[in-house]
């Protein structure tokens, strides 16, 4: 896991990582996102371009994706048709009880200091 401890350290376009919070939160997010939100934004992201089955099954994992490629970051899905098709692939799977992971297993690329220290402790 990589530990941020300030929002320079955040990995993708801070203009991302605040429209996913505005999508998730459902609210206008550009002004008042605090960096332990931020982080987890950065954790959907990753999940979305990497397609990680949990962040995949997301409800609002389309959404997502959108706003990822208007940003220019590359992902394992080539377009949004890909990335609907291996939702509803993954929805199918889950169906079928062959994905189970609960969700705090979801897979957690960023991290905080305080997080850090308890996951090392």
């Amino acid at each position: 896991m990589k530990t941020i401890n300030n929002f320079e350290e955040i990995p993708y376009p801070i203009g991302l990582v605040k429209e996913i919070a505005s999508i998730k939160f459902n609210e206008d997010a550009t002004n008042n996102l605090k960096l332990f939100e931020a982080i987890v934004m950065c954790n959907i992201i990753r999940g979305i371009i990497e397609a990680d089955d949990h962040y995949v099954l997301m409800p609002k994992s389309i959404e997502y994706y959108e706003a990822i490629k208007k940003y220019g970051v590359e992902t394992l899905n080539i377009d949004v048709e890909e990335f609907k098709e291996r939702k509803q692939n993954r929805i199918d799977r889950h169906r079928k009880g062959l994905i189970d992971t609960p969700l705090g297993m979801m897979e957690t690329w960023y991290c905080d200091d305080t997080f850090a220290r308890i996951m090392r402790a």
